[in-house]
């Protein structure tokens, strides 16, 4: 799982929870600059960290191709470069975006971003990469990243692909609202989890982590 620019170990544990009591295994990556960590985070960084955090999952026997990648808001771009470098059973985009040179431009149409941006984030660019069952979700009350960019994303990837796109939902609040039963539900379809062991979601709220949160910007 790769959370998004405001996001934290601390901050995403109630996520962690929803997928633990599903009995699915989840490795949430914190990056440089965030939840305490050393450094600052720009987009190489950031797809260096996520490389390091795949390796490590490999070379501790989880490979790959079994493993989902589910990235939010901002590193719906990391999770996109991924699956566009290695292979994956499925990818999941929450709130996702064609490059932050598209996001920035919609919120700040007088300025030339294009010029001054140097973490561009090219998601539209790699989707055609990446050839994983995909579920891209985006609400249309986002006023972070709009719902048109989302569309603009799914529209250009390949099949196999799904949408969830929830009508009255914002930025941050389509997990709660639909999202996680819909990723779930998409996740354990698409890697054919045996419906046996499947367990019930739980509900928000318990402390997995004591994470230090000093990096979070």
């Amino acid at each position: 799982m790769f959370h998004g620019n405001h996001g934290s170990l601390r901050g995403e544990r109630y996520r962690l929870k929803h997928f633990k009591d599903a009995e699915m295994g989840v490795f949430l990556l914190a990056y440089r600059g965030y939840s305490g960590n050393a450094g600052t985070p720009t987009e190489v960084g950031l797809y260096a960290d996520a490389r390091a955090a795949l390796d490590w999952l490999e070379q501790n026997g989880v490979a790959s191709t079994s493993t989902a990648l589910y990235g939010i808001s901002l590193c719906t771009g990391v999770a996109t470069k991924m699956a566009a470098e290695r292979e994956f059973a499925a990818v999941v985009l929450e709130s996702p975006y064609t490059s932050t040179v598209d996001v920035a431009a919609w919120r700040f149409p007088i300025v030339p971003v294009g010029w001054l941006m140097e973490d561009r984030f090219e998601s539209l660019a790699r989707i055609g990469a990446i050839t994983e069952p995909l579920l891209v979700m985006h609400g249309d009350r986002d006023s972070v990243i709009p719902q048109q960019l989302g569309r603009r994303l799914f529209d250009a990837a390949n099949l196999p692909k799904e949408g969830f796109w929830p009508n009255g939902l914002g930025h941050n609040d389509i997990f709660d609202n639909g999202g996680f039963d819909t990723a779930l539900e998409f996740i354990r379809r698409t890697m054919n989890v045996p419906v046996d062991t499947q367990a019930p979601a739980s509900e928000k709220g318990t402390d997995l982590f004591n994470a230090d949160d000093r990096g979070l910007r």
